[in-house]
């Protein structure tokens, strides 16, 4: 699938009068030109000569009679050659170029690894060729982030906020936590000391700190999970027996 969607997009490409892609036919015209040194137009002839294309037969490498090109072509430097890639070819050597010694690390460095040692693959089709690795797309940054549902508080006791501090680390005595409870709506805070987390002393302290004094509130929140919350109201309603504010 993704192979085929991309030679779809290099089809798009050959369509258009400009492009610098190398097809068979192509090739083939070029390597006419080369060995029989004549044929084929006179202007096609001074681009092959322009372009200063070659046929290089190294067995060793497994390249016989391989069309190169000189690698930096614009600084007149012609000891290093690239390789000729035909749009056929193109997917096969981006993905063994791509699977290589930099495996998966963005189509600017893949376009850096080809353009060094072949020609003809525009950096157009790099973009679209990492579009279908798998592999890059689940290193990409997740950006579809769901948007944040502000905390809202229309009155006095409508919402309370409980939290716990540990400070088992650093004890006074017997008491390992401090109980913390704040009005969302006017911020006002209430502090207490305790000996364990359970749900019960959590109920109690509220009941003598904080609810005794203010009355309860229409909705509690703690960040320790919904089930430890209920349990802290149910053993909250325990004291305040017939109240059914707390939800």
């Amino acid at each position: 699938m993704w192979e085929e969607k991309f030679l779809e997009y290099l089809g798009t490409l050959l369509e258009k009068p400009s492009n610098q892609l190398f097809t068979c036919e192509k090739t083939e015209r070029i390597r006419s030109v080369l060995i029989n040194g004549k044929g084929d137009s006179a202007r096609f002839r001074q681009y092959v000569k322009e372009k200063q294309f070659a046929l290089i037969n190294c067995p060793e490498f497994g390249m016989e009679n391989e069309l190169c090109i000189p690698a930096n072509e614009k600084n007149g430097n012609s000891r290093q050659l690239e390789k000729v890639v035909t749009v056929d070819k193109i997917f096969e050597v981006l993905k063994s170029v791509h699977e290589g010694a930099r495996a998966h690390t963005g189509y600017h460095k893949l376009y850096k690894d080809v353009e060094q040692t072949y020609y003809g693959i525009p950096r157009k089709a790099c973009m679209e060729f990492i579009k279908g690795c798998v592999q890059c797309a689940c290193k990409k940054p997740q950006r579809n982030v769901a948007p944040l549902t502000p905390i809202t508080s229309k009155y006095f006791m409508h919402r309370g906020q409980l939290d716990l501090v540990d400070k088992r680390a650093d004890p006074d005595g017997q008491y390992c936590w401090i109980g913390h409870y704040i009005d969302h709506y006017t911020k006002f805070n209430f502090f207490w000391p305790q000996m364990n987390k359970s749900a019960d002393e959590v109920a109690h302290n509220l009941s003598v700190h904080v609810f005794s004094v203010v009355g309860l509130p229409s909705i509690l929140q703690h960040d320790n999970g919904r089930e430890f919350c209920n349990a802290v109201i149910r053993e909250t309603l325990k004291l305040w027996p017939g109240d059914e504010m707390l939800r």
